[in-house]
């Protein structure tokens, strides 16, 4: 559904009513990690960085003022923002010096490590996702509501349709991927594109996520933390063979000893038995002596 100056959306206030109520009371998994992954792809310069979580309202908003939802009832700052052209969105990206996917990208983090053809497996299941609803009032969820996929990322197939650039000239088409709330097991697959041809465009189910490539600063941090893991790697190995050493003094210190100990008890019995043989032998000389005399 698209909409301009010219329409106008009316809404029972119970229907109004009862989307607020979904949307205030939903839960939202909060992460306790990065806004963003750090996706490895082939060599290090295709390397790029992937949001976690679809652009919000209210991020958008910080960006531009003016800009608002499609329905009164997707104004929850929480919520994907919604009604977003694809100039809005590079617009956007740009701005947090950042960028659309291009559509290699997005499939290859939706489908996730493991290639599903869907972010959470390979059958469709819309208690996984905010898919299947048929129903446009039934609106997104705000994001990060459903477990994320196997990079760590929330939302890629359903709640909103999400914008991707592959350079693609002013007349020629543009791309949504990733289905919204209200698509099914066909459009909500990661393979899916769906072109639209107007970058002005404003769609009730389209919004977007962020990536950026990697800066010469990142590139100096990544080998900076590599080099600093390979170092950990090589001192846990020092100290395993450290460990080993001491473990090995320890346990030839204990046979040493054990047959120092055994040594000792030979030792000390055939001293008793030397002394025993000459107090005996002084005995006789005693007892001898006594007679001769």
């Amino acid at each position: 559904i698209s909409w301009g100056n010219s329409e106008v959306h009316v809404l029972r206030a119970g229907t109004l009513f009862f989307a607020f109520l979904l949307a205030v009371c939903s839960t939202v998994q909060a992460a306790a990690d990065d806004d963003e992954v750090l996706i490895r792809a082939g060599e290090r310069d295709k390397w790029f960085y992937v949001d976690r979580r679809e652009v919000t309202l209210a991020q958008m908003q910080a960006f531009d003022s003016a800009f608002e939802p499609p329905y009164e009832y997707f104004r929850d700052a929480r919520l994907p923002a919604t009604g977003v052209s694809w100039a809005k969105a590079r617009a956007y990206c740009q701005a947090q010096g950042k960028r659309l996917p291009t559509m290699d990208e997005w499939q290859l983090v939706c489908a996730g490590p493991e290639g599903y053809a869907y972010s959470y497996g390979n059958n469709w299941d819309p208690t996984l996702a905010r898919m299947g609803r048929r129903v446009w009032t039934d609106g997104p969820r705000p994001v990060g509501s459903y477990e994320p996929n196997g990079y760590g990322l929330y939302d890629m197939v359903g709640n909103v349709w999400e914008w991707v650039d592959d350079g693609e000239k002013e007349d020629d088409a543009h791309h949504v991927v990733g289905g919204s709330w209200v698509d099914g097991p066909r459009k909500t697959k990661c393979t899916v594109k769906n072109p639209v041809f107007d970058a002005l465009q404003r769609v009730i189910n389209y919004g977007l996520r962020c990536v950026r490539s990697l800066t010469e600063e990142d590139l100096s941090r990544l080998a900076e933390e590599e080099a600093e893991k390979l170092r950990q790697v090589k001192a846990a190995a020092r100290r395993e063979a450290a460990t080993k050493q001491a473990a090995l003094r320890a346990k030839e210190a204990a046979r040493k000893a054990k047959s120092d100990a055994e040594a000792k008890k030979v030792l000390d019995q055939e001293e008793a038995e030397r002394q025993a043989v000459e107090a005996e032998k002084a005995k006789k000389a005693e007892a001898f002596a006594r007679i001769i005399s």
